[in-house]
């Protein structure tokens, strides 16, 4: 099922007068798409097209998004960006410098070689679905906030700094 902005975005030689097709001929034929920002691309991508779920991208940077329905009296909060996704949707978001640099921090900090490491990621990972699918979620859980280097998104503030929670 196209996304709108998939549909709004198609150039196809329909029989309508069109100057493009007079002045690049090869083109007739062709489907064109207009461009699309990379966020809504990971979130549509990743099925995040809805409230239930947020799409996490992580690089350099990263950044967490999530697809809301367009209301004319929505009210974006403090430090989030927002932009359309098409007529129907908006997509509210927030970034952080750190991304792979708090993996890269997290993994010189214990001191571990690449195997050791991605092994105790993937421990966590299981650990985290098997409590998440049994809904035992432990509030008391280590929580980090990887504000290593400050904050990236509109509501920069250099002066963020990192937290770690529930750590003995």
């Amino acid at each position: 099922d196209e996304v709108e902005w998939v549909k709004v975005s198609k150039m196809k030689d329909d029989g309508t007068p069109n100057k493009y097709w007079s002045m690049w001929p090869e083109l007739r034929s062709s489907t064109m798409h207009l461009g699309v920002g990379d966020g809504a691309a990971a979130n549509l991508g990743s099925k995040c097209n809805g409230m239930d779920r947020i799409a996490v991208t992580i690089g350099t940077s990263a950044a967490a998004r999530i697809c809301i329905p367009y209301s004319s009296t929505f009210i974006l909060p403090f430090g989030l960006w927002c932009y359309r996704v098409d007529r129907n949707r908006i997509l509210i978001g927030g970034a952080l410098t750190d991304g792979g640099s708090a993996i890269a921090w997290a993994r010189s900090l214990l001191n571990l070689d690449d195997n050791d490491f991605n092994d105790c990621l993937q421990r966590i990972s299981n650990d985290y679905e098997s409590k998440r699918s049994s809904n035992t979620v432990d509030t008391r859980q280590v929580s980090m906030i990887p504000f290593l280097g400050g904050e990236r998104s509109t509501g920069f503030r250099t002066g963020a700094r990192a937290c770690v929670s529930n750590l003995t």
